[in-house]
């Protein structure tokens, strides 16, 4: 796939369909890296959805390269804005968790996949949308209708949104504005356990003495009208708090989608993998179909059949005058 640098990513990045990659050349442990990313570019470590961006990523760094992609322990809190890996690439034998202390995903430079020590120094792929949604109110819906925690994300995903995610205190202020007389809302931070594609937290505006996990059972946060944070039962019954997805598809040339394709917008992305009818797709753009021969063929033998009705009809016509 072809790879070009593209008006609206910062310069020096990298685009394709639709993302904006950067590689580094810095050194840090897992979590210095995202916040690298997430504090200085807006971005975040890389995430890979498919062999074709893995082997992007492992061209972009001669080195080995943390992935956004790691172990969520049961008492640490991260993102639901993706979801599970769909795709990996781990080495044979990985992952092994050696000494039960592997908690992070890095790539090697053949491209394939292993867990490792976060704190170990290693270098990073930053990487983000070239368009992502403004930070003012207008990003954000209240739902004031309360649900668990789980039936609050789906209602967003269900209307094309997803739940909150707070990545600066822009945001949480933006979210404090029309919380207006809603107490607590939940936002998309949980618990999680296993390997996961999850966004660590890094930006965070607890309460005070908060999160307390009070009762062992309080894996999820809510926002309060104040702006603060809190730990909640995840079975209790909160406002919800939306995020507003971007639509690609409304700039999806800009996104690396061909004119001519057929561009579906998706939660947290997209697809443009097929054509408009009367097009097929050549070597990733979409060309107007060619007419079969046989087609073609019969065209041309009524042309020269009606060409040849013409002349005859003119040259008998002409006879009658002579």
């Amino acid at each position: 796939m072809d790879l070009f640098r593209l008006k609206g990513c910062p310069r020096n990045w990298l685009h394709q369909n639709g993302f904006c990659y950067l590689n580094t050349k810095y050194s840090m442990p897992y979590d210095k890296g995202q916040n690298f990313c997430e504090y200085f570019l807006d971005s975040s470590l890389v995430d890979v959805s498919d062999e074709r961006e893995n082997k992007l990523i492992s061209n972009l760094t001669s080195s080995k390269a943390w992935l956004r992609f790691r172990r969520c322990h049961n008492k640490r809190f991260f993102w639901t804005d993706s979801q599970p890996a769909n795709f990996t690439a781990w080495e044979s034998g990985q992952p092994d968790n050696k000494g039960t202390d592997e908690q992070c995903v890095f790539m090697s430079r053949n491209g394939n996949w292993s867990d490792g020590i976060c704190l170990e120094r290693k270098a990073f792929v930053c990487q983000k949308l070239k368009a992502d949604c403004t930070n003012d109110t207008d990003c954000y819906v209240v739902k004031t209708s309360k649900a668990k925690w789980q039936e609050a994300r789906s209602r967003c995903q269900a209307d094309g949104l997803r739940l909150a995610k707070i990545s600066n205190p822009t945001e949480n202020n933006a979210v404090k504005t029309i919380l207006k007389a809603v107490t607590q809302a939940w936002i998309g931070l949980e618990r999680q356990n296993n390997f996961c594609i999850k966004t660590p937290i890094s930006y965070q505006n607890w309460d005070f003495h908060e999160p307390n996990d009070k009762g062992l059972v309080e894996n999820c946060v809510a926002i309060g009208s104040q702006g603060k944070w809190s730990d909640e039962d995840c079975n209790a019954s909160l406002a919800i708090i939306c995020k507003r997805d971007v639509d690609e598809c409304i700039q999806k040339e800009a996104f690396g989608c061909d004119e001519n394709s057929v561009c579906t917008n998706t939660l947290g992305s997209f697809t443009c993998s097929k054509c408009k009818d009367g097009y097929s797709r050549d070597d990733n753009k979409c060309s107007r179909t060619n007419i079969p021969g046989i087609v073609l063929g019969a065209l041309f033998g009524v042309s020269c059949l009606v060409i040849l009705i013409l002349v005859c009809y003119i040259l008998r016509k002409k006879k009658r005058w002579i």
